[in-house]
């Protein structure tokens, strides 16, 4: 999944991808996304593996301004 941060003029500033260690076929997913006071970013969510199941993962991006 990617998260981008975008101004308030719709101009992009960055953008930050994870892609999971999932086997071929499966899909990484974003569930949630939350940012502290200190503007440091937390998304989580998962991937749905084929051979075990669904994997879970929470990923920080630090204060990417």
């Amino acid at each position: 999944f990617t998260t981008i941060k975008y101004n308030s003029s719709g101009v992009m500033q960055w953008n930050k991808s994870y892609n999971g260690t999932a086997n071929f076929g499966a899909q990484d997913y974003a569930k949630a996304i939350i940012s502290d006071a200190s503007g440091n970013i937390f998304v989580t969510g998962g991937g749905s593996e084929l051979v075990s199941g669904c994997d879970f993962v929470t990923i920080s991006i630090t204060h990417p301004n």
